[in-house]
């Protein structure tokens, strides 16, 4: 009866344990995946800003190459916008 406890506990401290590796690899993940997210952000806002910069000097035309890759920037960089301006809300919301 014993030995049937002491294998019980044994293979319940390995389940355990395996288990426990997982998640502490599984949140490292989440933190890189973090970190990345956070730093797309920041360049986002950045892209931004500069793209608002370049439109308001109206250095490019919208009737040549340069000017349609431009005005297809600025779309990108709307689409973005909104992904992150419900993003931020969401969090506002939840807090």
């Amino acid at each position: 009866m014993t030995y049937l406890l002491l294998l019980i506990i044994a293979v319940a401290c390995y389940v355990i344990y395996n288990l426990l590796m997982k998640v502490e690899k599984y949140e490292n993940l989440i933190l890189e995946q973090t970190s990345l997210i956070d730093d797309i952000f920041i360049t986002i806002l950045n892209m931004n800003e500069k793209i608002k910069e370049i439109d308001q000097r109206g250095t490019f035309e919208s009737d040549d190459e340069v000017g349609f890759f431009f005005n297809e920037l600025k779309q990108m960089q709307s689409t973005l916008n909104q992904y992150i301006e419900n993003d931020v809300s969401k969090k506002e919301s939840t807090s």
